[in-house]
């Protein structure tokens, strides 16, 4: 089934909102992990480039108190959310999305460009500059940001450079006072050097790797000279020496976790040197409709671990461990620590769905039926541990060493398991499926000693309540005019053949008008203002699937058109501000107006609507602000000079602030040009 046919179903059927399907709440949604949402129409179990999806994380960055995390919806555009902490995660609309010059956005990375050596800033404030490639595995690109990452605007000198093949990871190197980019090519990685992050020379390859690179600095034992790490897209790593162009590999290729989900790795740049960890994480890559049956999103990514470099052996090797702030969660803890657990004894430790955290600190000694082992079962999965290992399932990572004294700790979600052993030598990343709610530690040979072991149930990072349904500051009623319209957990639905028309019940004669538009099998989608009781006289303002967008007014000619790519499955952000006879469009939070329009007959006043063309669309985030008094439609002289159309009169004080915009003293929103 196709999403022109879900999204019709949805809407004839009506799917219902309950408690149960509360958003970030639904039965198989993780509550620790991080997972996409669906903005603008609810179907289960989506699949690559449908809203809910998620794959490789991407632009992972520090910024002005803000841990910014992006992910791949397949190339589609970048999902973006916020932490303040690291745990607790605010999932904003999609960063920026794939055009008809460049195609599909793919994976990269994000810089803070604090000296604006690229000259992209446009205030005080450092710029956010991303980095991706293009649909061609060739051209790499960049937009940034001048709004804490909440708009991104594309370079227009787009490609920076033209070189194959696709994932650019971009740092500075100080030594050399370079930016360097790290890029997957076919056979390896090749090694750029730019001073202004916007033109790029070539400096060196190295074979025998692949996909989404991340390179970054540790020092061995968290004291010494620091060692450079550059891994793989699947987190398979070498630790060597960096001059600023050409690495130099040290220790081979080692694997970093064992798990059955562990893809596109990343760490987090720009982390505060007072904090100087190098926090990661990971696609949990899995077969959605196995993990999250009949769910409104797919994949989640792992929980963000520290990495450290430590002696093991006789060689240097990474290490994970899941971030400190997991302690944020924990909402009750029992101590089972003291019992030694002799061959076939066992511990119950919890009977509960809820996430858990485990922390262990298990000593292991050989009986006369052989070398010491146990298992910790986990709600129908079962996690081994020896002196030399530690597993999930079939899934199995071997230590340097043997130990006697293990740390396991454990991190349990919905439809996954984190393991760590021997303080994070031994990572295991893996989506399961649960069949019970027990839980319990084992001693299967030799004998068990338990010296610590907490059990930690945890709260989820998501709110309590989030609303869900059609988001609008209009209030009052809304009446269909022609078509038929039904409000859904993620906006205003409209259906039918022909125009199709929805109007509130509130009137405005000046005033800013906007919100999220999407159709799916419409031909258009629309903001409708200044319109009569049947619709037919008043305003349309347009997203057109042949590429415009269009400004008209029923039984007239087109009044205004824009042209501009439209890409199906985008939703698109239009703002209309009318002041009497003039009329300014902006479009995707375009700085200037891509439309200007000046109304020889204008219609001064009257009601606010939404408007779809022949078949289903979608509108959401629906706003008006600084409505005038005088928007009761008494007709008034044309805007002369140096004057405007309402001059003189007190506009509204409502408070309407967005993704970060410049307000006035009031809250109100000012554009470039002034205009709230």
């Amino acid at each position: 089934m196709n999403l022109q046919t879900i999204v019709v179903a949805a809407f004839a059927l009506s799917i219902p909102v309950s408690a149960a399907d509360e958003l970030y709440h639904e039965a198989f949604r993780p509550q620790v992990h991080f997972t996409a949402r669906q903005w603008t129409y609810h179907k289960l179990q989506p699949g690559q480039r449908e809203e809910g999806w998620l794959n490789d994380a991407n632009g992972l960055v520090y910024y002005a108190g803000e841990w910014h995390y992006f992910a791949q919806r397949w190339a589609h555009c970048w999902i973006h959310a916020v932490s303040k902490d690291m745990v607790h995660w605010e999932e904003l609309k999609p960063a920026f999305w794939e055009d008809d010059k460049f195609g599909p956005v793919q994976s990269g990375t994000i810089v803070v460009d604090t000296f604006n050596v690229s000259g992209l800033a446009s205030g005080k404030d450092p710029v956010l500059v991303a980095f991706w490639a293009s649909w061609n595995n060739k051209d790499q690109c960049v937009s940034y940001s001048n709004d804490h990452g909440r708009t991104w605007t594309k370079y227009p000198g787009n490609p920076v450079l033209s070189h194959g093949e696709r994932d650019p990871q971009v740092f500075f190197h100080k030594e050399t006072g370079k930016w360097v980019m790290v890029l997957s090519g076919p056979g390896g990685y090749f090694f750029f050097t730019s001073d202004n992050l916007l033109t790029w020379k070539e400096e060196s390859f190295s074979a025998g790797y692949y996909e989404c690179p991340d390179m970054f600095r540790l020092a061995a034992d968290g004291k010494g000279p620091l060692h450079w790490v550059l891994m793989n897209g699947d987190g398979s790593y070498r630790v060597g020496d960096f001059d600023g162009k050409a690495f130099t590999p040290k220790t081979r290729m080692r694997r970093l976790d064992w798990g059955n989900a562990f893809y596109a790795t990343q760490s987090w740049h720009d982390v505060p040197s007072a904090d100087g960890r190098r926090i990661q994480t990971a696609w949990m890559r899995a077969d959605g409709n196995k993990f999250y049956p009949n769910m409104p999103f797919s994949q989640q990514t792992s929980f963000p671990a520290v990495m450290t470099l430590r002696n093991i052996g006789d060689t240097l090797r990474v290490c994970r461990n899941p971030v400190a702030e997991l302690k944020l969660l924990h909402a009750s803890s029992r101590d089972f620590s003291g019992p030694t657990l002799a061959a076939k004894a066992g511990l119950p430790l919890d009977t509960s769905s809820a996430p858990l955290h485990i922390e262990a600190w298990l000593t292991l000694s050989n009986g006369s039926d052989g070398a010491a082992a146990g298992a910790i079962t986990v709600r129908g999965n079962t996690i081994t541990f020896a002196k030399q290992s530690l597993a999930i399932g079939n899934d199995k990572g071997i230590y340097a060493e043997p130990v006697s004294r293990v740390k396991i700790e454990l991190l349990i979600d919905v439809a996954s398991i984190e393991a760590f052993g021997n303080d994070g030598e031994i990572s295991l990343t893996s989506c399961v499926n649960t069949s019970g709610l027990a839980t319990a530690i084992r001693c299967d040979r030799g004998s068990v000693r338990v010296d610590s072991l907490m059990v930690h149930r945890l709260n989820s990072i998501w709110p309590s309540h989030t609303p869900q349904g059609f988001h609008s500051s209009l209030g009052g009623t809304w009446t269909d005019v022609k078509g038929s319209f039904k409000d859904s957990a993620n906006g205003r639905i409209g259906s039918g053949s022909g125009d199709l028309f929805s109007l509130n019940d509130k009137q405005g004669g000046d005033f800013t008008y906007e919100g999220e538009l999407e159709f799916f099998t419409a031909n258009a989608a629309s903001l409708a203002f200044r319109m009569n009781d049947d619709a037919g006289k008043g305003y349309v303002l347009n997203v057109d699937r042949a590429g415009l967008l269009k400004l008209w007014s029923p039984g007239r000619p087109d009044l205004k058109t824009f042209a501009t790519p439209i890409n199906e499955g985008q939703p698109y952000h239009v703002k209309v501000s009318a002041r009497g006879s003039d009329i300014k469009v902006w479009l995707n939070y375009s700085a200037q107006p891509v439309m200007n329009y000046t109304d020889p007959n204008p219609i001064l006043s009257g009601r606010f609507g939404i408007n779809f063309y022949n078949g289903t669309g979608v509108v959401q985030d629906v706003s008006v602000d600084g409505i005038s008094p005088t928007a009761l439609g008494a007709k008034r002289p044309a805007r002369g000079p140096g004057t405007g159309a309402a001059a003189g009169l007190r506009r509204s004080r409502m408070v309407f602030t967005d993704r970060g915009r410049e307000n006035d003293a009031g809250g109100r929103r000012l554009d470039a040009d002034g205009v709230p």
